[in-house]
């Protein structure tokens, strides 16, 4: 794993249609939600990213889902911060932050370098395309990597969500261990993204394996789900050959598990959340206002840990 000791470069990877693009988007709507009680912003580090994240956040403002990628986007160059506000250095604060290696005393800044291409360019085929030829390159120079898991491609039994976790991963090991023979697994952080948390068929599929349930009552809040939460369910829906995949190629203390969703649970304007009625989705638009879930966490998680890595590496 190359450090580069001034940002994290973070590559993100998945299935067609598996949710990257919106969850990017999601994560500019993220910042403006005041998460653990910080004032968190997004800046972009040059014009291309600029254009590109106000151009698929616009769509999500606007309660419409943003065309996927259709080509290699380039390094999308981003800085997160947050400045908890004075009344907010609580203990309970502190302690949040702290569950992600952070600081409740200081202001976070994290810079990402975020590699993205479209979902088509991990088919194994779309690998000898010149186009994505640099691709495994690209990733296996990242520090920290996403994959952006499909739920509802595991409804069916099919092995789509390994399939393209496969074929990268394949790939990012033949350049990895060109240059490290010795090397058994993949020295990059993983954060698991179980996305369209909020989809109905889902939520159905787990409740009624007893996996997860909704909140009970309309007076508690929508549903945030823990990295242990997210685990039990990707092992209750993932293909075992997917599962496997994850264990032979990364170090288990480098990947965490994550239900997002990009868009969120319906809340109607001026009431609480109803289980009985929290779909952000109908007819395939999105119904109400976004609320993204867990899209920050996964971000703040990977910074963290690759932090404390290059602090113990450097002692």
């Amino acid at each position: 794993m190359q450090v580069d000791k001034e940002h994290v470069k973070l590559g993100i990877w998945g299935p067609t249609s598996g949710g990257k693009t919106t969850f990017l988007a999601a994560l500019k709507i993220a910042t403006f939600a005041n998460t653990y009680g910080a004032n968190w912003a997004i800046t972009s580090l040059d014009d291309p990213s600029e254009a590109y994240l106000n151009e698929i956040s616009g769509f999500l403002m606007d309660q419409e889902f943003p065309e996927g990628t259709t080509s290699q986007t380039g390094v999308l160059r981003y800085r997160l911060t947050a400045a908890p506000p004075s009344d907010w250095l609580s203990n309970i604060g502190r302690n949040i932050f702290k569950v992600f290696g952070l600081s409740g005393e200081a202001a976070v800044n994290i810079e990402l370098n975020i590699v993205d291409y479209p979902g088509s360019a991990f088919e194994n085929s779309r690998l000898q395309d010149s186009r994505y030829e640099n691709l495994p390159e690209a990733l296996a120079k990242c520090d920290a990597l996403v994959f952006s898991f499909d739920p509802i491609r595991e409804l069916d039994g099919k092995r789509e969500n390994f399939r393209f976790f496969d074929n990268i991963a394949e790939r990012i090991r033949r350049q990895t261990f060109t240059d490290n023979p010795d090397q058994l697994q993949l020295g990059q952080f993983l954060a698991v993204c179980i996305t369209k948390f909020d989809d109905s068929r889902i939520l159905e599929r787990l409740e009624q394996a007893g996996i997860f349930h909704l909140p009970d009552s309309i007076e508690e809040d929508r549903p945030n789900p823990t990295p242990e939460q997210a685990k039990f369910v990707f092992d209750y829906l993932a293909h075992k050959f997917l599962k496997n995949a994850i264990e032979t190629n990364f170090h288990e203390d480098r990947t965490e598990y994550f239900l997002s969703s990009s868009i969120g649970f319906y809340v109607a304007p001026g009431q609480n959340f109803n289980p009985d009625d929290c779909s952000n989705l109908e007819e395939g638009k999105i119904r109400g206002e976004v609320s993204p879930i867990n899209v920050l966490e996964p971000l703040m998680w990977l910074e963290s840990k690759v932090r404390q890595l290059r602090i113990k590496e450097s002692r």
